[in-house]
């Protein structure tokens, strides 16, 4: 009996480990950070990119984070970004639809693309993956110096047909931090 509770044991724990496993997703350079940066474990790695928010110009109460990485000659390779966060403190659960980037549904969303050659080909795209774990807490805010830190945890897919072949199917920020400046 308690040979097959191990075993029932380990097969949890496979599966759990499986659903966000270290790949060799390519790491890139954060760039300048001179609003911020991001920090997450993205699929087993360390992952850092330069960072700041924005202020929805159609509405000022929500903002978006976002995060891009780049190449040694300064070439996009990466953004990352969630969106219509309420501009409060607070958790909030991110599980918009990618309809939500465009416009206010009152979800928040997530959205990360990959870029080629100088910066200006788009790559592979992956969408917000519906997990119970995706969220985001902010932790601090201050509107007159414009700055924000929080948390968040996003689990995302790529759209098929997979462009990248060394681009994972699947990409998972865990332990994710953000110390930013909100831009105007």
């Amino acid at each position: 009996m308690k040979k097959i509770l191990y075993l029932y044991l380990m097969l949890g724990l496979m599966v759990v480990n499986n659903s966000c496993q270290k790949n060799d997703m390519p790491l890139y350079l954060p760039g300048d950070m001179i609003h911020g940066s991001l920090h997450a474990c993205r699929n087993g790695d360390d992952w850092v990119a330069s960072g700041w928010a924005k202020r929805y110009q159609t509405d000022r109460n929500f903002f978006h984070v976002r995060g891009n990485t780049f190449t040694d000659y300064g070439a996009l390779r990466e953004d990352f970004i969630i969106s219509y966060i309420p501009l409060k403190k607070g958790k909030y659960a991110i599980d918009g639809d990618e309809n939500s980037i465009y416009a206010n549904t009152g979800h928040l969303y997530s959205y990360y693309g990959t870029f080629a050659d100088d910066g200006d080909v788009a790559g592979d795209i992956y969408y917000l993956r519906k997990h119970p774990k995706s969220c985001i807490e902010i932790t601090h805010l201050d509107t007159l110096t414009n700055k924000v830190e929080g948390e968040f945890e996003v689990y995302l897919e790529v759209e098929a047909p997979k462009r990248g072949e060394q681009n994972a199917d699947k990409l998972c920020f865990k332990r994710g931090r953000f110390s930013v400046d909100i831009i105007e």
